[in-house]
């Protein structure tokens, strides 16, 4: 039993530190994501999903996460000490952890560029009162020794002029006069180039155009929405261009035969990294309502559809059932000023179209959207049912006597034919 029981125990402590293992795994996956996407337009919704994990026991990985971030792009250094101005404010164990991290790098031996990285960053936490101003003059006291030290192994020439003429002489006599004149040509021509060149601009726009390619051959060649939003994320989006991102899956979208979810899902995800793209969809949405008399009417009738436009009309519909609802858009569809919008897709031309169209709503499940149809359909009928009346009406007894009498002239003709 004691044999049992600390197996028992093991295996219940192998599979604690497994699932501690995943967890800081994801952790560290989920703070390098926000480190990654963090912005100065989406920095307003990246922190509290930043605040949703735990930042406690990932603060190492934060500090981490965001000095190496940091020193990949000095350019966002102020974004990075906005966030953590915001974390330092409810957590301030983090905003400690990094100072001090920061302080470290700089004792380090490393390069300029690191040195510079980690002072600028240091300087926009001072901007963000994350730390003192102490550190600052401390930091600048520092530079200044060090700047001093350099500034007096800095010995200059007292003969500087005479030693310069001597060196001139020299010159002339290695070299000549000619060289002289050859070093004034040269100047010459140099400031002739310069005036001569001119700013060319490229009004062909070959950029857009290998920019759009490139977008679609990503959206074609990708197997899920996934993998092509990560592709697209890899390019380089240039601010301009981002419109024509969105431009672009309307485009690829617009030549499929039927609505995909694969381009839905792909413009949602981008909605969900930056607002810009938000806003930059609204604009395409007005701009295709405003264009939207110049498409094609769909018509609901059998002679006029074809299977892909019915499919079409199908999705369209249920999408706003479900959005809207049976009892909205049934309101929306019998609004008196809408009707002439709606006679194609609603016709009420001739009995057939009106059958073809009740069948086709009924079978797709909102058969309540036709029950106007349906109550016209049926006072069509009645009033062409009472226009057929028939003309007369003879009596049975009428047409007995009528057959006997046709019946004895026949046979008077016959009998006058043979003689009898």
């Amino acid at each position: 039993m004691e044999i049992y029981s600390i197996r028992k125990e093991r295996q219940r402590g192998n599979t604690v530190s497994e699932y501690e293992r995943m967890s800081w795994d994801a952790l560290r996956k989920s703070i390098n994501g926000f480190m990654n996407k963090v912005n100065a337009i989406n920095i307003k919704n990246t922190v509290p999903e930043l605040f949703g994990e735990n930042l406690i026991r990932g603060r190492g990985l934060f500090c981490r996460s965001i000095m190496k971030s940091q020193m990949a792009s000095p350019i966002f250094t102020d974004v990075f000490a906005a966030l953590v101005a915001v974390v330092n404010s409810k957590i301030p164990v983090i905003g400690d952890l990094l100072l001090r991290r920061l302080i470290l790098q700089l004792n380090k031996p490393a390069n300029k560029l690191q040195l510079l990285a980690s002072l600028k960053f240091v300087a926009h936490l001072v901007n963000q009162q994350v730390v003192h101003e102490l550190i600052a003059l401390q930091l600048l006291t520092v530079i200044w020794r060090y700047l001093m030290m350099i500034v007096l192994r800095l010995q200059l020439d007292p003969d500087f002029a005479e030693n310069e003429k001597k060196y001139e002489e020299l010159k002339k006599k290695i070299l000549g006069e000619e060289s002289e004149k050859e070093g004034d040509a040269d100047a010459e021509s140099d400031e002739e180039e310069d005036e001569e060149k001119k700013e060319i601009k490229d009004e062909s726009e070959t950029n857009l155009i290998n920019f759009r390619r490139t977008v679609y051959q990503t959206i074609m060649s990708s197997v899920d929405f996934e993998e092509a939003g990560h592709k697209l994320l890899k390019i380089k989006i240039e601010p301009g261009h981002a419109m024509e991102l969105c431009i672009m899956l309307l485009e690829c979208c617009s030549q499929e035969r039927t609505f995909l979810r694969y381009y839905g899902y792909l413009g949602q995800r981008f909605c969900m990294i930056d607002k810009v793209y938000q806003e930059n969809f609204d604009k395409c949405f007005v701009q295709q309502y405003s264009m939207v008399h110049r498409l094609e009417t769909n018509k609901l009738h059998k002679d006029d559809t074809t299977s892909s436009s019915r499919i079409f009309i199908k999705i369209l519909f249920q999408e706003l059932a479900e959005h809207l609802g049976i009892h909205l858009l049934n309101e929306r569809l019998n609004d008196p000023m809408m009707q002439d919008s709606f006679e194609s897709i609603f016709p009420k031309d001739n009995s057939k179209n009106m059958r073809f169209a009740i069948n086709f709503f009924t079978s797709i499940g909102l058969g309540g959207i036709t029950e106007n149809l349906r109550v016209y359909s049926k006072n069509t009928s009645r009033l062409i049912m009472k226009k057929q009346k028939p003309v007369s009406l003879v009596p049975e007894s009428e047409s007995e006597s009528s057959d006997s009498e046709r019946d004895d002239h026949r046979r008077k003709k016959r009998r006058r034919t043979w003689g009898f």
